[in-house]
């Protein structure tokens, strides 16, 4: 019954977690807790209902390579104190990335991590992993093979993919390298392989800021952006 953010704390550069606690309509807030090394940034966050823990996946800097992707299981402990701890921080990927972002895929239990190659042609690349909720108090492990879903460009991943439980299907909505709006259905098939689907353009030009959320309700995606092409009005 707790809320996590997480963050790029500008005073020392560090990627932390903060914890709050809901009350009406007002949120108390725990201390923030530091996650890997100085000069980190773009994180991203997701739940895992499963084992009640938090997956962070971010970049890395100056410490451990440039703009590496990494990622950490934190557990909400302390009870009224609002506090949370992580494990070991994990390699996810050791080549410069951009626009970081994970899902819990609750069908499997896995986790499927996203990201922009932050070099041409800038590919985007999903990778499946597990959770072993024990060990060190939560590490990821046994990665799966990478997968290529765009082949030229993937920005706003981090607020442009879901879940869709009723489909069992990640959906990765971004904009490629021409501007354009794309979506890609990712499925979990066995173990940790992903299959990446044929992208579908939702978008012709100029589509920024890309975001993207999952209506349980009425069972469909929601996509939005900017339109650069039309006063850039918000569109969906």
């Amino acid at each position: 019954d707790r809320v996590v953010i997480t963050y790029k704390e500008s005073t020392d550069n560090y990627v932390v977690a903060t914890v709050g606690q809901v009350s009406g309509t007002s949120i108390t807030w725990g201390a923030e807790t530091r996650i890997g090394t100085q000069h980190s940034n773009n994180p991203d966050i997701c739940f895992d209902s499963t084992t009640n823990k938090v997956v962070v996946f971010y970049r890395e800097s100056a410490s451990v390579g440039t703009d590496y992707g990494y990622c950490a299981v934190g557990t909400v402990t302390g009870g009224g104190t609002n506090t949370i701890s992580f494990g070991t921080t994990v390699s996810v990927i050791s080549s410069a990335i951009r626009y970081s972002s994970v899902i819990y895929y609750a069908s499997t239990n896995k986790f499927v991590f996203l990201w922009k190659e932050d070099g041409s042609p800038n590919e985007g690349i999903a990778i499946c992993a597990s959770m072993d909720p024990d060990y060190g108090g939560g590490t990821i492990e046994s990665f799966g093979t990478a997968v290529e879903f765009s082949s030229a460009g993937a920005n706003y991943l981090k607020r442009g993919t879901f879940y869709d439980p009723d489909s069992e299907r990640v959906i990765a909505c971004y904009q490629d390298n021409t501007d354009d709006g794309f979506a890609c259905m990712i499925q979990n098939t066995t173990s940790n392989t992903l299959v990446a689907h044929t992208p579908v353009e939702f978008e012709a030009g100029q589509s920024y800021y890309v975001a993207a959320c999952y209506d349980t309700t009425n069972n469909k995606g929601i996509v939005m952006w900017r339109d650069g092409q039309d006063s850039n009005y918000l569109k969906a």
